[in-house]
């Protein structure tokens, strides 16, 4: 780190990782304190290291927890620095203190002058804190790094999708103008509301608002393919309150309808069922595959789509690819809660 480089939040102390990592340094500052000269190394020994640890790992941690948000204010590096000089500093205090009261109360169980136990324990915090912070601010970068990546794929599959609603769907308005003009209102109230949407800079939605715009785009859809495609929809089961990416689903069914039904002659069955279970949610678009072979698209959409719930939910999130029978089927799983992150 230096001076000038971006500002880069601290960790949550309060979560229980940085709690677990704050317990790890303290055992390891203890440990290397008894296998410092002059110390004998007995169960006696390993008692006091395990009770000193704990104590300073809580001490530390609460500590660091309540002032986290005054110190995010400072400029720069700053709250970096000033978090680790806060952690020496209760670390320093409390082995004083724990001093002090063992030689008051002649407890005898630790043999070692003030200073040279103050300053065995100070520096061995000091080296590995240093190291521990050091990793929490890398962690820090790769976490941002990776939202980053995540926001460019869900910004450009929004881009991808816009034009391609756009195009579709002023062709059927304009097909339906002068032999169906109230179909052509429906179509242009649809694909205001998908527009409205796309245009939300918002990269998250409730289930329930994702499900509508599919609604919406599969309206317009219908126009477009007619007696072509039929919907069967088991939706009934999800919860519409879920917190997801806002093109959940859109990129499922619109790969479903381009490389399956309507690449078909006869069309086909267009089939989208959600259930909700012990293991969380389970959504799956299933159509059937065209005659004849369609050459096969980049995959950017489905790829684009694992990125975004891998991001939103972590590795509880899936996304499988089937086909047998003819028929090809997109399988999302999802957690039934909005994780911590």
């Amino acid at each position: 780190m230096n001076w000038r480089s971006p500002r880069q939040p601290l960790p949550d102390f309060c979560a229980s990782p940085v709690l677990g990592a704050l317990f790890v340094v303290a055992i390891l500052v203890s440990l290397v304190m008894l296998f410092a000269p002059g110390h004998r190394i007995g169960v006696h020994d390993w008692g006091l290291a395990g009770l000193l640890a704990a104590w300073l790992a809580i001490l530390s941690g609460v500590v660091l927890c309540k002032i986290r948000l005054v110190l995010q204010k400072l400029p720069g590096v700053w709250p970096w620095i000033a978090a680790w000089l806060l952690l020496m500093v209760v670390i320093v205090a409390s082995t004083a203190v724990i001093w002090h009261f063992d030689h008051v109360l002649e407890i005898q169980l630790i043999e070692s002058s003030r200073g040279r136990f103050l300053l065995g324990i100070g520096g061995a915090a000091a080296l590995v804190s240093a190291a521990l912070f050091r990793y929490l601010w890398v962690l820090g970068e790769w976490r941002s790094r990776r939202e980053a990546l995540a926001r460019a794929r869900f910004d450009a599959l929004q881009a991808r999708i816009e034009p391609h609603f756009l195009f579709n769907s002023l062709n059927t308005v304009a097909a339906l103008l002068r032999v169906d003009p109230e179909r052509a209102e429906q179509a242009l109230v649809s694909l205001s509301e998908i527009l409205r949407a796309a245009l939300d800079e918002s990269s998250e939605s409730t289930l329930g608002e994702v499900l509508q715009r599919l609604d919406d785009y599969l309206a317009i859809e219908q126009l477009r393919l007619g007696e072509r495609l039929q919907i069967k929809r088991d939706l009934a089961d999800l919860p519409r309150e879920l917190v997801v990416p806002r093109w959940l689903l859109q990129p499922l069914v619109e790969n479903a309808l381009r490389h399956g039904i309507a690449a078909r002659v006869t069309g086909g069955v267009l089939e989208i069922r959600g259930r909700r279970g012990t293991k969380g949610l389970e959504i799956s678009v299933r159509n059937p595959l065209p005659e004849i072979p369609a050459p096969h698209g980049t995959g950017h959409g489905l790829a684009n789509v694992e990125s975004l719930i891998r991001y939103h939910f972590g590795h509880q999130a899936s996304l499988n690819i089937t086909h047998d029978n003819g028929h090809w089927q997109t399988t999302l799983r999802l957690p039934d809660a909005y994780p911590h992150r």
